[in-house]
């Protein structure tokens, strides 16, 4: 079976240093031309929203047989295997703390590192529990 897997996803929690805009200006010198507004932070998408839309999307592919494995995912999406690895622990979470990640607001602060945490719980009850302490 061949199929092609195109990366369309960005997992990025901080700005990417590369690029950006500078201007010098010295006194006498014309004002500097406008810059594009910001993008809106109600257009942006919290990081862990992303993730967990991206372990959903991934899973789906598993299962339709697209990629084999989890290797396979890494190599297709130039992403290392441990990178794969915890996002796609994300899939083991209750289905209830999932539905929330994937509607977070991109203003929450919900620590990446304490919801991975989470999803290496056994137990959804658990699950349930420790996350409603996070969210507390």
């Amino acid at each position: 079976m061949n199929t092609t897997i195109e990366r369309r996803f960005h997992l990025g929690t901080k700005p990417r240093r590369g690029g950006g805009y500078s201007c010098t200006i010295s006194p006498g010198d014309a004002p500097p031309p406008e810059l594009e507004p910001e993008a809106d932070p109600a257009e942006l998408v919290h990081p862990l929203a992303r993730r967990m839309a991206m372990a959903i999307r991934c899973r789906q592919l598993m299962e339709a047989g697209v990629a084999a494995d989890q290797a396979a995912l890494a190599a297709a999406t130039g992403m290392t295997r441990a990178w794969i690895t915890i996002v796609m622990r994300l899939t083991l979470l209750a289905s209830d703390i999932q539905e929330e990640l994937l509607h977070l607001e991109p203003g929450d602060a919900i620590d990446q590192h304490a919801v991975q945490r989470i999803a290496r719980m056994l137990s959804w009850r658990e699950q349930r529990a420790a996350w409603k302490a996070l969210r507390g």
